[in-house]
C-alpha cells in the first residue's frame, strides 16, 4: 500500500540508486492512530502538528492540482 511502504529507492542527481528496504509495524497508519490518542486523551479536538486549517489548504491545493491535470473520480 502506498501509505506502508516497505521500500524505496533514491536516486542521486548523477544516476547511482541505492534501495532501502525497512519494516512497518502496524497497518501503515501507526503514527497518525498515536496522534488521535495523544489529542483524545488532552482533550484536543484538533492536533497542533496538523491544524484543521492546514488540512484544508492542502486538500485545496490538491483540488487545484486535480482541476489542472483534469483527473476527475467516479461519481464527481
Amino acid at each position: 500500500m502506498w501509505y506502508r511502504a516497505t521500500t524505496f529507492t533514491l536516486t542521486t542527481r548523477g544516476g547511482a540508486t541505492e534501495r532501502y528496504e525497512f519494516a512497518v509495524p502496524g497497518s501503515g497508519l501507526r503514527f497518525q492512530t498515536e496522534e488521535v490518542a495523544r489529542c483524545v486523551r488532552a482533550g484536543l479536538l484538533e492536533s497542533p502538528v496538523l491544524p484543521s486549517d492546514e488540512v484544508c489548504q492542502i486538500m485545496g491545493t490538491m483540488d487545484e492540482v486535480r482541476a489542472q491535470i483534469g483527473l476527475r473520480y467516479p461519481g464527481e
